[in-house]
């Protein structure tokens, strides 16, 4: 009785740590302690990450064997249950509810968004039939429920990780490069400086022009409110001038304010297409000042090669498996580069470990350690698709939200998974066999078809940049 006590205790401090966790670091770490960021969102993201995070206490009271077979696969059903619920459910439903804009009625964007998510998960699901178990005649209900629910968390999670793993291998790998054969000069700063120091002084002679058309525009209504009035009060027999006077007075207000009109749209329209001039100069400037103090730090220059070389050439080496596994369908019989490169240095130390265990969780745990090392560079693709979509800076941090808290939690959870999937077997309970050939597959193509995209982007922008802010 003790022990399950303390054992509720643990979890509900364990569940309440990963919640304060989470919202720390979506508050303080991704959006550095925005205060526009809504509340809502907040929670929603704590509470995925602390669930999806809860896994690996489920995980680890199965392998010390503190849970009974129903009690360990009810928490893994409730879990995987809220994941699927909140990520695959609710998550996108917001998402494109969001994307659909301002233009459309509400009731509008409910039905269109609710159609659109039924084509989601209809795709989703269709999908991920291809690794359903066969239910049986002596299989119980719930063992084929579980087991659907668990592979379908750990297709979305392998496509989830193929996305973000390809957009960073490549995005990490121009980074580094960059790093290393551009150099920048103080001539080149100052020169920046200076433009942007005088995109900014026009900007504020517009906004200057702007404040006086206001200002004369209401110094004039005022004048011709007066002279109404006193025109109205002189009069003696009153009505016919005072309908005269008026029509003269609108009239020619009218045309004044018609120019003003004018000039002040002209205004704003330079005013906008200013302020993106500057704010793209203001990301070079702060993209060649970084380079520079780069350039400045020997040391750290050099650790940061190294590990960018290995990077480089780790990702040259999983697209060019991934390349060989869709064309000539090795799933079986390959080895992955990383696995690979560790067995080369268990053997070189004589080290008698079988790596073999975790052979396919190689490819994630790689894979997860392009998505942290490029961490930033991921937030700033993401940013930039979202400014493409909606330039409202509420909306960008909603959605970029909703996107991390879809990619960490379905990530946390398949991990957990795999992990559980590669122990032996008198640590399993009811979590259900996971086809890695299907998994593998379906992580090459997204793998390669992110990395695809994100070269003819970066290759698109980097070639146009310069013409751009010219």
């Amino acid at each position: 009785m003790s022990s399950s006590i303390t054992l509720t205790v643990a979890s509900v401090v364990y569940f309440y740590v990963c919640f304060k966790f989470g919202t720390w670091f979506l508050t303080s770490i991704v959006f550095r302690g925005s205060e526009r960021l809504q509340k809502s969102i907040v929670l929603f993201f704590g509470f995925v990450f602390a669930i999806s995070s809860f896994s690996a206490f489920l995980l680890l009271c199965d392998i010390a064997g503190l849970l009974s077979k129903s009690i360990a696969s009810l928490g893994w059903l409730l879990v995987i249950s809220s994941v699927t619920v909140l990520v695959l459910v609710v998550a996108p439903f917001v998402q494109i509810y969001c994307l659909l804009g301002w233009r459309w009625s509400r009731y509008g964007k409910l039905l269109l968004a609710s159609v659109l998510e039924c084509c989601y998960l209809f795709t989703t699901l269709t999908t991920s039939f291809y690794v359903l178990p066969k239910k049986t005649k002596d299989a119980h209900p719930f063992y084929f429920y579980f087991q659907s629910m668990t592979n379908l968390v750990a297709f979305t999670g392998t496509i989830i990780l193929g996305l973000l793993s390809g957009s960073c291998a490549v995005s990490g790998a121009f980074d580094y490069w960059r790093r290393w054969t551009r150099k920048v000069s103080e001539e080149e700063i100052i020169e920046i400086e200076n433009k942007l120091f005088s995109v900014y002084q026009n900007i504020a002679r517009k906004k200057e022009s702007m404040a006086l058309l206001d200002y004369e525009e209401k110094v004039k209504q005022y004048e011709e409110d007066s002279g109404c009035m006193q025109s109205a009060t002189e009069s003696s027999s009153g009505h016919s001038r005072l309908r005269s006077l008026s029509r003269k007075l609108l009239g020619g207000l009218e045309s004044w304010s018609t120019n003003n009109a004018k000039q002040r749209a002209s205004f704003v329209a330079e005013c906008k297409a200013m302020e993106e001039l500057a704010r793209r100069l203001f990301l070079e400037w702060n993209e060649k000042c970084e380079l520079a103090e780069f350039q400045r730090c020997k040391l750290y220059r050099k650790a940061y090669n190294a590990f960018g070389f290995v990077m480089i050439c780790l990702c040259l080496s999983r697209i060019y498996g991934s390349t060989k596994n869709l064309v000539y369908g090795l799933y079986d019989n390959t080895e992955d580069s990383v696995t690979r490169a560790l067995n080369v240095l268990l053997k070189y130390f004589q080290w008698n470990v079988d790596w073999t265990l975790l052979s396919q969780y190689t490819t994630f745990l790689f894979a997860s350690c392009l998505i942290f090392s490029n961490f930033r560079l991921a937030l700033i693709q993401t940013e930039r698709f979202f400014y493409w979509v909606s330039k409202e800076s509420v909306w960008r941090k909603t959605q970029v939200a909703l996107w991390l808290s879809q990619s960490i939690a379905v990530y946390l959870l398949s991990s957990m998974l795999l992990i559980g999937q590669s122990l032996p077997a008198e640590y399993k309970l009811a979590t259900g066999e996971l086809f890695f050939a299907f998994y593998q597959n379906w992580f090459d193509r997204t793998f390669l078809l992110s990395c695809l995209a994100i070269l003819l982007t970066t290759i698109f922008t980097s070639a146009f940049s310069s013409n751009i802010t010219e």
